[in-house]
């Protein structure tokens, strides 16, 4: 009786096994897409939000780019010359439509990742045929779960907009091999996304110099001289805000500084050798931390295991991938992960690939049971990356933010009329008082001038931010720690500012 059972039971599993794998198939796709969804809603505002979105303000506002937020350093205040031209003039469009806000922001990104996945979308499933639509869901909801781009997909960031127009570049430029009717206007199509990858933000140049090698390893000169020739016009681009030498060297003051955290760098014989040397911390940028560990492990796996079908069948976008990498490495400012969200759709293509040949080859795709140490491997590791990247994305969607928070601080303690204050505070705190104040300071500023400045890791800080014009001071506990202003406490005098409250692990300083 209890044999009979347990073969019936073994039956109704063989059977049914692939609308049981389907079910949780199309489950981990809603949990993805509810939980993104989820997360949207009063997302906490990023850092760059602020400081870039700053920018568009100034921009819409005043016809000129500058971060007040970041005063005093490099001349930020007044004229704020390296930054992410094509993607801060994006940003421009969308606030001319909908006004400035701090979700106007976000959703210029997200909109940029709804084009990604359309062109993705086409590239897979019509024009290589490698995915079916189906599991082109799965695909994407894989890619959405990533902490990267589930993060900075609500981020106004450039990155994901470079995901966009980099990728696109290598599609003209890989179809440009395969026909020749319409190859120049493809490689014409491939240079300017290539150029205007550098304008949305400079780390883009890698697809200028992973289009020209490609173009001169497969000695096609006519195009590699079409292509040099319309990408530099558009680096060029770029570049026409600098209106003198003077102002040249204050853009490279300004790159270096954000660069390497110093802005005495200089174009000099250190600073060559400081490039060259970059690419040998390249790890760093790897294995970061656990979300970027149980990626790059799934990569690995895909690159260890599945290298000679990857050859055969990717050659170009797996040298072209491989361009890119290196070329970040030379010239990206930090080692900071965010920096790899470009390159997602190229290492998706790799991982995509070698998992299809392994799930058709290695696993019963009836059951799910993997019959190889490869397909062991590949599902041990995609296992963890979901598992992994789930965590940090719950953690991110549970933090929830309104401006309201920001009013409510300004109505409680502010006494003088806000058009007439200058605050010190987070940088998010422009979201939504940057119209209502005459000068909202970041406290990132001083942490940066504090890498040239003593004075301002000791109580000393006070004294400047007097003789600076702050007459409130809205600070957290990390940056109390951080400036060595000891224990700060309600009622208590810090120099000429006394402390009036604490409110959402912030304090409260009064200029008296």
């Amino acid at each position: 009786m209890g044999l009979n059972l347990l073969n019936r039971a073994k039956r109704y599993i063989f059977e049914n096994s692939m609308k049981i794998s389907n079910k949780i198939l199309y489950a981990f796709v809603a949990i993805v897409v509810l939980l993104f969804a989820y997360s949207l809603y009063q997302r906490i505002p990023n850092i760059d939000d602020a400081w870039i979105g700053e920018q568009v303000y100034h921009l819409d506002k005043d016809g000129l780019v500058k971060n007040v937020l970041m005063k005093n350093y490099n001349d930020n205040q007044t004229r704020l010359l390296a930054y992410h031209k094509a993607f801060v003039y994006s940003g421009l469009a969308a606030v001319g439509l909908f006004g400035f806000s701090l979700w106007t922001l976000k959703f210029v990104s997200l909109f940029y990742l709804l084009v990604f996945f359309a062109i993705f979308y086409y590239y897979l499933v019509k024009l290589k045929r490698i995915l079916r639509p189906r599991q082109f869901i799965l695909l994407a909801a894989l890619i959405l779960v990533e902490p990267h781009i589930f993060e900075y997909a609500f981020v106004f960031r450039p990155e994901i907009m470079l995901m966009v127009t980099g990728f696109l570049s290598f599609v003209l430029l890989e179809k440009s091999f395969e026909v020749q009717r319409r190859k120049s206007l493809l490689v014409l199509g491939s240079a300017i996304l290539a150029g205007l990858s550098a304008m949305v933000h400079l780390n883009g140049a890698v697809f200028v110099v992973a289009g020209g090698l490609i173009l001169l390893f497969r000695k096609e000169f006519k195009s590699l001289v079409l292509f040099i020739i319309v990408s530099l016009v558009f680096v060029y681009l770029y570049f026409l805000h600098l209106n003198s030498l003077d102002e040249a060297s204050l853009w490279l003051q300004q790159l270096m500084a954000y660069d390497s955290g110093k802005s005495d760098m200089g174009l000099k014989f250190s600073t060559i050798i400081y490039f060259l040397l970059k690419p040998l911390e390249e790890h760093m940028r790897y294995f970061h931390s656990p979300k970027e560990i149980a990626f790059s492990l799934l990569l690995l796996s895909a690159l260890f295991f599945g290298y000679k079908n990857l050859r055969k069948e990717l050659p170009l976008l797996l040298t072209y991938t491989l361009i890119l990498v290196i070329a970040l490495g030379f010239i990206s400012p930090g080692k900071t992960p965010k920096y790899l969200i470009p390159f997602a759709p190229f290492f998706a293509v790799m991982v995509t690939v070698f998992a299809m040949d392994i799930w058709k080859s290695g696993v019963d795709t009836r059951i799910i049971i993997p019959k190889s140490g490869k397909s062991v491997a590949m599902i041990l590791v995609l296992l963890l990356f979901v598992v992994v990247s789930f965590s940090y994305d719950a953690a991110l969607s549970s933090l929830k933010f309104t401006p309201k928070q920001h009013r409510a601080i300004s109505g409680q303690y502010v006494k003088k009329p806000l058009s007439e204050t200058t605050i010190l505070a987070p940088m998010v705190f422009i979201f939504e008082e940057i119209t209502e104040y005459k000068e909202i300071v970041g406290l990132i500023s001083f942490n940066e001038r504090a890498k040239t400045d003593p004075r301002i890791l000791s109580p000393e800080f006070f004294n400047i931010c007097k003789n600076e014009g702050i007459d409130y001071i809205l600070i957290n506990e990390h940056y109390i720690q951080k400036f060595n202003l000891g224990e700060v406490t309600i009622g208590k005098q810090e120099g000429d500012y006394l402390v009036v409250g604490k409110t959402d692990g912030l304090t409260v300083l009064e200029l008296q």
